[in-house]
């Protein structure tokens, strides 16, 4: 189990705007797999643009590649 301060440091890494990371996981062949939710109580409708604070459905997003840019500070 990963410890929460890792999975916050992964959050702040991803930087994805209003969503956190719950769990991440190495898994042999496919990469690292996360568990994210979203930071916000609600969602607005792709399509009609309707305001829901209702859960109408629930999907799974495989992301091949994910670019990630950190910056170090020099020493």
């Amino acid at each position: 189990m990963v410890k929460k301060r890792a999975i916050r440091i992964i959050t702040e890494i991803l930087d994805l705007k209003d969503v956190k990371v719950l769990s991440q996981r190495l898994h042999n062949e496919i990469g690292i797999i996360f568990q994210t939710e979203s930071i916000k109580s609600y969602s607005v409708c792709p399509n009609c643009g309707t305001k829901s604070e209702k859960l109408h459905q629930n999907h799974r997003h495989i992301v091949s590649q994910l670019a990630v840019s950190v910056s170090v500070p020099p020493n």
